[in-house]
Order: structure tokens, then C-alpha cells, then sequence
């Protein structure tokens, strides 16, 4: 800062100085505001949401355990049924905890057996020509 020496002078570093107050004050106002909103809890839930929907990791592990869950679910419905026996609800229970886990687990595979599946289900089978259509 240069010296002041007259009261013109005076006046204009004044006014820078008001100046640079008012400045500062607005910007902290605006980091005050910045935090609060990082500190308001609906917000952190959010971004953390976010960070969790968008990691690949996380959402191919849910969708492998939901197909997991889903199938163990089927399966237990197609084994017992509507079933009021303690004891088949139970090996039902069992069964399915026992796919869930094993389809979770290894999911590849059982993409890998699937499409096998669905590929041999939806071929186009050519017809086979018996001895008697090749006579004629």
C-alpha cells in the first residue's frame, strides 16, 4: 500500500478498502451457504445415492444378487408349491437360499448356461427326412 498524503487520497484508499470488505463478505457468505448445504443430511444422503447408483461394481452386485433371490424364489414355488406342510416349506426354504446363493454367486456361468439354453430353445430345428420321403 502506497502512503497516503493528502486527504483525497485518503478518501480513495477508504473506498478501496469498503470495497474489498464488501467483496470478502459476500464471498463468504456464499462458502457459508455452501456449507450448510453440504452439511444438511438430505443432501449427503443424495450425493451418496448417487455415488452408489453410478458405481458398477455395487449396481452389477445388486442385480446379480436380485436375480439371485428372484430365481431361488421361483424355484421354491415350482418345488412346494402351495404346500402346508411344515416340513417341505422348510426344504423349500432351503432350496431356495441354496439357488439364490449358488446363482449369486456365480453369475457368469449361469449367463453363460442360460443363453445356452435359450439358444437351443429357439433354433430353427430343419426337419428330418425319413427313408420313406426319400423313396418317393
Amino acid at each position: 500500500m502506497e502512503n497516503i498524503t493528502n486527504s483525497a487520497s485518503l478518501k480513495q484508499a477508504i473506498r478501496d478498502l469498503e470495497n474489498k470488505q464488501q467483496e470478502l463478505e459476500i464471498a463468504l457468505k456464499h462458502e457459508f451457504h455452501l456449507s450448510i448445504e453440504q452439511l444438511n443430511p438430505l443432501n449427503s444422503i443424495k450425493t451418496t445415492l448417487k455415488n452408489f447408483a453410478t458405481d458398477p461394481d455395487i449396481t452389477g452386485t445388486i442385480l446379480n444378487a436380485a436375480i439371485g433371490f428372484t430365481t431361488g424364489f421361483i424355484s421354491k414355488k415350482i418345488l412346494v408349491g402351495g404346500s402346508n406342510n411344515p416340513i417341505t416349506k422348510l426344504a423349500g426354504t432351503l432350496i431356495e437360499l441354496g439357488i439364490a446363493g449358488a446363482v449369486t454367486k456365480n453369475p457368469e456361468k449361469i449367463k453363460t448356461i442360460g443363453l445356452v439354453l435359450l439358444k437351443k430353445l429357439f433354433s430353427k430345428k430343419t426337419p428330418e427326412v425319413s427313408e420313406d420321403d426319400q423313396a418317393s
